[in-house]
């Protein structure tokens, strides 16, 4: 299956992790062998999550518009759950310098992280839980 995208934003993202003895691979990066080898460049240890995660289809229209309009830049985020794999995007902007400069808006998907300011949130953060589908609040 390949991860081809859509306006620059990937269709998915394959999200794996291991305990026990894994390694980093530390061969050059070809593109036909990572392909050939479905977890890419890391091998041993056993396998504990592995998922694929929908990413372009997620994205709102409207928050695509906006980036567009006003140049500002999509981040895509992703938090590892016992129960999955959580997906979170916000616009990053504007370019240049000034007030404004690096703060985050139109944060959606399943989660958000707190607005942490000398060590207290000023902002709770939140998560939609993978299989109840409930909206926690956390001070991370």
């Amino acid at each position: 299956m390949g991860n081809s995208s859509i306006y620059g934003i990937p269709r998915f993202y394959r999200v794996t992790w291991r305990e026990g003895d894994w390694q980093r691979n530390n061969e050059p990066r070809d593109m036909a062998k990572i392909a050939a080898e479905p977890n890419g460049t890391f091998s041993g240890g056993k396998v504990v999550g592995d998922y694929i995660v929908p990413v372009a289809e997620r994205i709102p229209d409207e928050l695509l518009a906006e980036k567009r309009k006003r140049k500002l830049g999509l981040r895509i985020k992703l938090r590892i759950h016992p129960d999955g794999v959580l997906l979170g995007w916000d616009l990053q902007g504007p370019p240049g310098t000034g007030p404004n400069y690096g703060k985050y808006t139109m944060a959606g998907g399943d989660f958000q992280e707190a607005d942490i300011y000398n060590g207290k949130a000023l902002r709770m953060g939140w998560y939609i839980h993978p299989k109840t589908t409930e909206r926690i609040e956390t001070p991370f």
